[in-house]
């Protein structure tokens, strides 16, 4: 039992520290232990006992009790254990859910944070730049009322247009001071007010004043960042965004195009786009264009009309509609009224006749000509007058233009502080932003090169001094900023001043201003005071604080505070005097714009002068010397290029970097181009320079200097050669030995020659030498020294030998360029083929040739090194290529040569021959048949003879000069069976005719291979001269017909030449009724087809058959009504044809009468002229019974049914084969127009009745 209890009891006494706080488990354990001792004292009394006290007490031992005690008890201990593990798993349950739930929202709450942050990034990445403060300022100018009454506005503004959804431009156009500014400013509020509108409205207003508001990255991140704004899900963009903070234009433009959908509607105000420059401008339009081809975006842009290249730039835009600012009168008048009365009201203008006023508004309406801006600053000017007198001369005398307006202004407001005007003027002018008035006033307190701060120089009233320049400066209410009325002031100051000048004044007060010894940091002296807080009474405060509005109602404050605990204030009250007396100790206003913005200024003092280099130095000390410009320019840049080398020294000993600023360009760019050498050579010491560096050109710095052609400054760069890699490539390839000798600066290439070593001809990306550039430019003094330096060197085994990517040589190139002194300095040379060719085949003896380069051709032929034979790729010689450029020389020096093969060609390649004659350059052929070995008579392509080409072409100088040779078969045909008289007679080549004609052994008569003759194929095509050419010499057969059976006569009138009709019909000899192989007539041809003066000219020979009939029986009366030619058959009748058809004929034609066939085809002026001939068959039926009548109705031709139905004597009741009559046909097929007219002559028909009983 106590070995048991041993096992449990260390267990038990384990769950009650394990749960300590459950008070039914610590009774259990406790009784369950008061047992145990129970157990043990029992058992000490028992072994005190004698044996056979022993041996008794186990006859009545209670140890069956004490062990039923502690199974009861360890049971219990067991089951609260038990209960409390259950319990405690529940409570761990709902403390784990309950945590859970807790980390859950935290979680996502963090995440929706870091979704919000990472949204901000990608905005942030595009601009952050404030563009709503300028679209406010301008809104409060004024308002419009063109808006609301421009249809053009209106439609620019539709949500949707005609055409669908689709980008478009409205171009809005003013002069100077119209207001354009205030009309976009209030279209951005018309645009926002629109309920209904789905798409973005995006503005963005550039600032004059403002440098950052005219680049176009501020531009276009500014609309991008409006255009994603209302994009919920920017994840996307991280990825893309990666570790940029700031975005570039076309970084930008591809981050719109990952997130935004083609469907994307936006509008995009854009006001005082000609404030950027040309390149900045051009920047913005290219990008636009992108956007408004990627989404559905409405620009409006604001321009000047004047000069007319501003609306050029626009062009690009999509779909452009133009808002003419023109007559803007009434909105101008409301704008004089309104400004009169808020001057008359707040006393400004003041007036003793009150009729003065409307002498006022009526001179200011008639002279603001649309712009509000004179209106606005005569108004002004006005009111500066003192008198009725005053201020009616002056508006007899109003200035008529904006600058004479300014100079009036400043000439009266001068009067009031002369000292401070024209500084105020260029510091607001040339300012990078607009000045605040805190910073005007600090700015003017500035004494240059005085750099103790004296409190006592500062403006007490900045307002009151801003008034000498009168209304030309406006201070904005909310920023305090001070600007200019309008941009054109700026323009004006600038041509009175000069830029310099105002950019002298503002440097010369940024530089002193740094350098006040009261910004340097110093520690403090003042002991701090202990006072007793509960022995501070009112009168120590008001000796201890200076007695200001501020000062004495914290005086009262601390005075009514209650009884507290006494405690030390002097060190809060120290605070407190050094706040409020930082304002007049150190001038903190204009810091902030002269640390942001001294590097746009200071550069264009003169550095070399002792005093402002020192101040210089010390700016750069206490500020960041690497710190770049607005344009990416360091210190070092700017030195560099202004060439102060004192200060270049300096900012190389300070470990300055040398950096690529955003024009392309390092330091050591600007001190090349500035022909620095003292600088040049200082940065090329200096280990912190890398002088293999890029530019934006793709140059490096050597290869400028090499572009410059400035040999002191090589020579700067040979005495640091250590460091210079001398066979650096640039972005095109080029190394700068190829770049000297482009421009041919030998002495450069003098220079680099003895530096270069075994790399003289390394290749470009073309695979391009020294040689190749030098070879191809005609450099010859470059050429030899580069050759002979290649030779001595072997860096290549045969230098001449290199090929380009085009398998050029450098003799290939200079005989290509016709440059012989190049070629005689190579022909030095014994070792080398001179007949390499390129990747064409074309040999240097061959592209010398083609180009007309004879003086190289005659030298490269006498050496007797090449081959004058050789053939191109495509199987053309030299000669060829001469006669095919038209190189009379080249082929006169070439065709005595002996080794020439004048015909030499691949099979299909065309001959120097054939070139000739199809250029039709006699002299060139002159000289080839000159020429014994010429063949004259060899087939080329498709077996055509140079005679045929020559023919066939017209060229009736080289035909006879061919002819004159005698060396050719005049007679002989082409693959196509034509022989060369046969292709002249066709193409109408009547000088070619004549020649051949006249020349003996032309055969005249001599068919082609279809049988047709030279004057049959003159006939069918209408030559006429030809065709009298050929009668002329009385030796062609006049009827010799072809395969078809067609004569001459025959052709010419199936194809309506009647001039050759006629030459032909009047010719004694020529059958004018010779039917062809169909038994068809030339008049029946010439009816058939409406000839009708050819049909006149043939009856009136009086020797043809007017009523012959065709293999298919028809007559030409037959043929004319078929086809509907009116003129033809009332002529036919007027000679009195045979009106009906009586041959029989095996064939359906036989039985249709020209009445019938003009009916059938509905030709209803035929059918009146033959209704209306006596003789007419009316009823005439074909072979399925069909009458004139009935085939009409069948075809549905109502005019033609109406004629034959009124005739009396038509049958309307007449059936066919089918017993159908007309009006049944016509039912049949649904002519209803027809039965209509049937029906109207009802009466006369009787439906079922044979002909016979009608």
């Amino acid at each position: 039992m106590l070995m048991a209890v041993g096992r449990s009891a260390p267990r038990y006494q384990l769950m009650g520290v394990v749960y300590p706080k459950s008070q039914r488990l610590r009774t259990s354990m406790l009784e369950y232990f008061i047992t145990v001792v129970q157990l043990c004292h029992h058992v000490i009394k028992l072994s005190r006992k004698t044996a056979f006290g022993q041996w008794a007490s186990t006859m009545t031992t209670p140890l069956k009790g004490y062990q039923s005690d502690l199974e009861l008890w360890a049971a219990a201990i067991k089951e609260e254990v038990n209960l409390l593990m259950v319990q405690q798993l529940s409570l761990e349950a709902e403390d784990n859910s309950w945590f859970r739930s807790q980390v859950t929202k935290r979680f996502e709450s963090q995440s929706y944070a870091r979704r919000l942050k990472a949204r901000q990034r990608v905005l942030d990445a595009c601009s952050t730049y404030y563009y709503e403060q300028d679209w406010k300022r301008i809104r409060k100018l004024g308002t419009t009322s063109i808006l609301e009454t421009s249809a053009v506005y209106a439609n620019w503004k539709a949500q949707q247009s005609p055409q669908g959804l689709q980008s478009r431009t409205l171009v809005c156009t003013g002069k100077l001071g119209s207001g354009k500014s205030v009309i976009l400013a209030n279209m951005v509020d018309d645009l926002n007010l629109e309920v209904e509108r789905k798409a973005v409205v995006a503005y963005f207003f550039c600032q004059h004043d403002s440098t950052q508001s005219l680049a176009p990255k501020t531009v276009i991140g500014s609309l991008a960042r409006q255009l994603l704004q209302s994009e919920n899900d920017l994840d996307v963009a991280r990825d893309f965004l990666g570790d940029k903070r700031s975005l570039e234009v076309d970084e930008i433009l591809s981050l719109l195009k990952h997130l935004l959908p083609t469907q994307f509607e936006a509008v995009f105000i854009l006001d005082g786009l000609m404030h950027c420059d040309a390149e900045a401008r051009q920047v913005i339009l290219t990008s636009l264009q992108e956007i408004q081809n990627l989404i559905k975006l409405s620009l409006c842009v604001s321009v000047r009309p004047e000069p007319a290249d501003s609306l050029q730039e626009l062009r690009q835009l999509s779909n452009q509609q133009f808002l003419p600012i023109e007559d803007n009168k009434s909105d101008i008048d409301d704008f004089i009224n309104a400004e009169l009365e808020r001057c008359l009201e707040s006393g400004k203008l003041v007036v003793n006749d009150p009729a003065l006023v409307l002498e006022i508004r009526d001179s200011l309406s008639q002279g603001a000509q649309g712009m509000f801006l004179w209106a606005a600053l005569q108004m002004e000017a006005l009111c500066l007058e003192r008198t009725d007198a005053d201020m009616r001369e002056a508006i007899a005398s109003l200035p008529r233009d904006l600058s004479a307006l300014y100079t009036m202004i400043l000439k009266r407001s001068r009067l009031s502080d002369v000292t401070y005007q024209s500084k105020i003027l260029d510091l607001v002018a040339i300012a990078c932003r607009p000045l605040t008035t805190e910073e005007m006033r600090e700015a003017l307190s500035v004494v240059p090169w005085e750099t103790t701060w004296d409190p006592a120089r500062r403006l007490n009233d900045i307002h009151a001094t801003l008034g000498c320049c009168g209304s030309l400066l406006t201070v904005d209410e909310e920023s305090s900023s001070i600007r200019v009325v309008h941009h054109s002031v700026k323009t004006f100051i600038f041509d009175h001043t000069g830029l310099r000048d105002s950019h002298q004044t503002l440097a010369e007060i940024i530089l002193t201003y740094l350098n006040y010894d009261v910004f340097s940091r110093q520690l403090s002296t003042v002991k701090v005071p202990k006072i007793s807080s509960s022995s501070v009474t009112a009168a120590v405060v008001n000796s201890t604080v200076p007695a200001r509005r501020q000062s004495q109602s914290f005086a009262l404050k601390l005075l009514r505070l209650k009884k507290s605990k006494d405690t030390d204030v002097g060190y809060s009250l120290l605070q407190y005097l050094q706040a409020s007396r930082a304002s007049d100790t150190v001038p903190w206003a204009l810091y902030q714009y002269a640390v942001a913005w001294w590097q746009e200024h200071i550069w264009c003092l003169d550095l070399d002068l002792p005093n402002i280099h020192k101040l210089l130095i010390n700016l750069l000390e206490a500020h960041d010397y690497d710190k770049p410009d607005f344009n990416g320019w360091t210190p070092l840049s700017h030195a560099s290029q202004r060439g102060c080398l004192a200060l270049v020294n300096w900012l190389l000993a300070r470990g300055a970097r040398h950096t690529v600023d955003v024009s392309g360009y390092s330091p050591l760019s600007w001190a090349i181009n500035g022909r620095h050498l003292a600088v040049i050579d200082t940065l090329l010491k200096s280990e912190a320079v890398d002088p293999s560096v890029v530019d934006r050109s793709g140059e490096t710095p050597l290869m400028s200097v090499i572009i410059m052609r400035d040999l002191e400054v090589l020579n700067c760069f040979c005495d640091r050669g250590a460091r210079i890699d001398w066979n650096q490539t640039g972005s095109n390839g080029y190394t700068p030995l190829m770049t000297a000798t482009l421009i041919n600066f030998v002495e450069a290439i003098l220079v680099l020659l003895k530096r270069l070593g075994p790399h003289i001809l390394t290749q470009s990306p073309d695979g391009d030498t020294a040689l190749h550039l030098a070879a191809r430019k005609g450099y010859a003094e470059a050429f030899n020294f580069i050759l002979v330096q290649a030779m001595v060197k072997q860096t290549f085994s045969k230098p001449l030998l290199v090929t380009n990517r085009n398998g050029e040589t450098p003799l290939w190139l200079a005989a290509a360029h016709g440059h012989l002194e190049i070629v005689r300095s190579i022909f030095q040379y014994q070792d080398f083929d001179l007949d390499v060719p390129d990747t064409g085949g074309e040999t240097p003896f061959w592209v010398a040739a083609s180009n007309g380069h004879t003086e190289i051709v005659r030298y490269l032929a006498n050496s007797g090194r090449v081959n004058v034979n050789h053939l191109n790729k495509a199987g053309l010689s030299a000669l060829w290529a001469a006669v095919f450029n038209g190189h009379e020389d080249v082929v006169q020096a070439m065709i005595i040569m002996k080794t020439l093969d004048p015909n030499h060609s691949e099979s299909g390649a065309g001959t120097p021959l054939e070139a000739a004659i199809r250029l039709g350059n006699e002299r060139l052929v002159r000289l080839l048949v000159g020429n014994a070995r010429t063949e004259v008579d060899q087939q080329i392509q498709h077996g055509k003879t140079p005679l045929q080409l020559a023919a066939e072409e017209g060229y009736e100088e080289i035909v006879a000069i061919l002819v004159s040779t005698r060396r050719i078969i005049y007679n002989q045909r082409s693959h196509q069976g034509v022989t060369p008289l046969w292709s002249a007679a066709d193409c109408g080549h009547s000088g070619v005719v004549r020649v051949l004609a006249n020349t003996e052994g032309v055969d005249l008569n001599f068919p082609r291979m279809y049988g047709s003759t030279a004057l049959w194929a003159a006939a069918s095509n209408g030559h006429v001269e030809v065709v009298q050419i050929l009668i002329s010499t009385g030796q062609v057969d006049l009827n010799r017909k072809s395969q078809s059976g067609t004569t001459p006569l025959w052709a010419a009138a199936d194809n309506g030449h009647i001039e050759v009709v006629n030459v032909l019909a009047s010719t004694d000899g020529v059958d004018v009724d010779c039917p062809n192989d169909r038994g068809i007539t030339p008049l029946w041809r010439a009816a058939s087809n409406g000839y009708y003066h050819i049909v006149q000219a043939l009856v009136d020979t009086g020797r043809v058959a007017i009523n012959n009939v065709d293999a298919n029986g028809t007559t030409p009366l037959w043929a004319a009504a078929e086809n509907g030619h009116d003129d033809v058959v009332k002529f036919l009748i007027d000679v009195a044809v045979e009106l009906n058809c009586t041959d029989i004929v095996s064939h359906p034609h036989a039985k249709q009468t020209p009445l019938w066939i003009a009916s059938c085809n509905g030709h209803t002026e035929v059918v009146e002229m033959l209704v209306a001939c006596a003789g007419v068959e009316l009823d005439r039926r074909n072979e399925e019974g069909y009458t004139p009548l009935g085939i009409a109705a069948k075809r549905g031709h109502e005019s033609v049914v109406a004629i034959l139905a009124s005739i009396r004597g038509v049958k309307l009741s007449q059936v066919d084969s089918n017993r159908q009559s007309a009006l049944e046909l016509a039912r049949q097929y649904g002519h209803e127009d027809v039965v209509n007219v049937l029906e109207a002559r009802r009466p006369r028909i009787s439906v079922g009745l044979t002909p016979e009983l009608v």
